[in-house]
């Protein structure tokens, strides 16, 4: 996800909680403090630089914020905003099942992604014992077998994130659910990998052991068929370009493009 679309994320509850207003007796943060808690005032308390001006729509903050890998991360999204915006001196959840105003600014910074927010993984914990190309393959399978939930517990927290805000309508914080836009498990219908070779791209080898390595770039041989097929080949064969990151939850799928 791009650093922008997190900032825009944190920011948007920051200014959704100011627009609640204060319950008696909380303690604000030492920079941050009653007589400044107009959003205008805020934005240039911190120095933040706002690219138009807000959209404004109601939102229902969920009741509940536990992640569980491989569903909808609606959680995610609050849990994320909410470390953010206890560090400015505010905690979101005290808006847990409310209806609340948001006023939603874009940015010109960020903020750094994520780690350590999901729930067990439940009957998908066995994932986190695979290797790097074991793990294409039961991302794959699972498409085959229409497991959109195993699928989803293959992607990493930032292909997540993505699904959160992509192709989001207007007038609204995020999506709704996983979709053949947002989501990369849900946009392709068939996939069958023939081959994955690791490839260094600087020297454009291959590499045959990753040793340490936290990230890779894996060239996927694969027949395919999207759900948008305007995407798809005649003879259904592509060649797509992986990037695995791993995880305390082992390797998990960042992004499989056209394109290293």
């Amino acid at each position: 996800m791009a650093r922008r679309q997190f900032i825009m994320i944190v920011l948007t509850c920051l200014l959704l909680f100011l627009n609640t207003g204060c319950n008696e007796g909380e303690k604000a943060s030492p920079t941050i403090q009653s007589s400044i808690w107009k959003p205008e005032v805020f934005l240039q308390t911190l120095d933040y630089k706002v690219q138009s001006q807000p959209d404004k729509f109601l939102v229902d903050v969920p009741q509940d914020w536990e992640v569980k890998l491989g569903e909808y991360p609606e959680g995610l999204y609050w849990r994320l905003a909410n470390v953010f915006s206890k560090d400015a001196g505010f905690d979101l959840t005290t808006l847990k099942g409310s209806d609340v105003e948001a006023w939603r600014y874009s940015l010109v910074d960020g903020l750094p992604g994520s780690e350590g927010l999901f729930a067990d993984a439940g009957e998908n914990g066995d994932l986190a014992s695979l290797g790097h190309f074991e793990l294409l393959d039961a991302f794959f399978q699972a498409i085959q077998e229409g497991n959109h939930t195993r699928a989803r517990a293959c992607l990493n927290p930032n292909a997540l994130l993505t699904a959160l805000t992509v192709n989001r309508q207007a007038y609204h914080l995020y999506n709704s659910g996983f979709g053949g836009e947002n989501a990369l498990s849900e946009s392709i219908v068939e996939a069958k990998p023939n081959a994955y070779k690791v490839m260094d791209y600087d020297s454009g080898s291959e590499i045959k052991d990753i040793g340490d390595r936290t990230t890779i770039n894996v060239v996927v041989d694969l027949y395919m068929k999207s759900l948008n097929p305007v995407f798809d080949t005649p003879d259904g064969q592509e060649t797509r370009f992986a990037v695995l990151t791993k995880h305390a939850n082992g390797w998990k799928i960042g992004e499989l493009g056209t394109g290293p």
